[in-house]
Parts: C-alpha cells; structure tokens; sequence
C-alpha cells in the first residue's frame, strides 16, 4: 500500500510504502493485517483506517492491480530507481514471473548491474514486488 501526497504549491510528489503485514486496528474488526482493509470494506474503512492507525486523513483512494500499474508506468515512460547489487537477484526473480504472466520475454527486462537505471513498466512492478531480499 503506497500513500501517496501531491503538494501543489512544490509540485511534489511523495510516496510513502506501508507494508501490507502491517499489523492495524480496523474499525469492527480489531487487529487485522492493513491490506484485510479491503476484503472488508475497501475505500472507507481503508480512509478510517489510515486515520485511526497512522493519524492521516485521506482524501480519496485508487485500488490500482498489477495490470493498471503497468499501464500507469508505462504512460509515466519508466521510473528511475537506484538498483542496489544485493536487489539484483531477487528483482530478476520478479521480473521473470512477471514477464512469465505476461507472456513477455523475460531477457528484455533483467536488470544486470547496480547503479540508477530508467526502469520500464515489468521492471518497476517487479521492483515493488520485493519485500525481501532473500530469492524465490
């Protein structure tokens, strides 16, 4: 789950990453993961929620899938990440299931060395797909 804020005065963009383990109190529930937010109820208990939990008041909120995130990245042209060597590994990993459920060739998207690299739309969900850095 990514909170993402728009400063128009700067014209910022800011993105905060919550982990979807992340353990929180929903309203009627009790303590459940963060991500269950959305079996029960989606945007409104999502928006008490983050409130309660993290004191933020959400304006409005898009559930975005696999398939969207790609079409979003791919309309942005790619996103620069800086790829650290320890990532490589497990972010190839991704990439080849992602381009497997795609049915994309996997040896388009490897990264191979560290550094900041322009990743395109399969790279960049598959870089957010790491929540660890252990291969799987």
């Amino acid at each position: 789950m990514i909170l993402v804020t728009l400063n128009r005065r700067s014209n910022a963009i800011n993105l905060i990453s919550f982990m979807r383990d992340t353990y929180a109190e929903i309203s009627g529930w009790g303590g459940k993961r963060l991500n269950e937010v959305y079996v029960f109820d989606c945007e409104a208990l999502a928006n008490e929620t983050f409130a309660y939990d993290f004191c933020v008041d959400i304006d409005s909120n898009v559930a975005v899938d696999f398939y969207n995130f790609i079409t979003i990245i791919d309309k942005l042209g790619g996103v620069d990440i800086d790829v650290k060597e320890e990532e490589i590994s497990v972010l190839n990993d991704y990439v080849y299931k992602t381009s497997q459920q795609l049915n994309e060739n996997q040896e388009d998207h490897y990264v191979k060395e560290a550094g900041i690299h322009h990743l395109n739309d399969i790279q960049t969900l598959s870089y957010c797909r790491m929540n660890c850095l252990i291969p799987i």
